[in-house]
């Protein structure tokens, strides 16, 4: 059984300029291989199932949380014109919100 997502629009996602792949796949691959190297170091540790999915979710609930924030607020032209001037106004705060809407990022500071 194959499972696959609806189609991504231009309109809803940009793509790399080297491939055809909308970003959002980039994502689900990011998730994937940080999910997939989370479990290859509990398992080498000798831990179980519990300690994965609790490091998972550690990982995993921030980001995605902050991520949704960003999605619902950029669906609105209110919300859009909002972040436009914000960037102008603090151009640091482009990074953050890089740095927060990523999957990984607690790892770094461990």
């Amino acid at each position: 059984m194959v499972i696959s997502a609806p189609p991504v629009t231009r309109s809803q996602a940009c793509s790399r300029p080297s491939s055809g792949y909308p970003v959002v796949c980039w994502y689900g691959i990011a998730i994937a291989l940080h999910t997939a190297s989370l479990a290859a170091r509990v398992y080498a540790s000798g831990g179980d199932s519990n300690m994965y999915q609790r490091l998972a979710y550690t990982d995993l609930t921030r980001p995605v949380r902050n991520a949704e924030l960003l999605a619902s607020v950029l669906s609105y032209c209110v919300g859009r014109k909002a972040a436009f001037l914000c960037a102008r106004l603090w151009p640091t705060m482009l990074r953050e919100t890089i740095l927060e809407t990523r999957v990984g990022q607690s790892l770094r500071s461990r």
